[in-house]
């Protein structure tokens, strides 16, 4: 570690130690709080759109045209050209 001219200068850090960070307890509870608080409002959302989910439709109308499209005759497949002969 080399000496600054300054005494009141931070210390001289490589890279990789300025970068690493500390696992505290303030970043135990922030993660803690942030995923009962996501978790929370999943089920919140779930809650208020549950009786749509739940709802079924037997005929909605466009069963017929469903039905004919399945109904209708295969398509033929592309015909490439031919490849030119010698």
């Amino acid at each position: 570690m080399a000496q600054s001219q300054f005494p009141d200068a931070a210390p001289d850090l490589s890279a990789t130690k300025a970068r690493q960070g500390r696992m505290g307890r303030d970043v135990f509870w922030v993660l803690v709080i942030s995923v009962v608080l996501a978790a929370a409002a999943l089920t919140l959302a779930w809650i208020y759109r549950a009786p749509q989910l739940s709802a079924s439709e037997t005929n909605n109308g466009k069963q017929p045209a469903v039905a004919r499209a399945f109904n209708a005759p295969p398509s033929q497949p592309i015909q490439s050209a031919a490849p030119p002969s010698q």
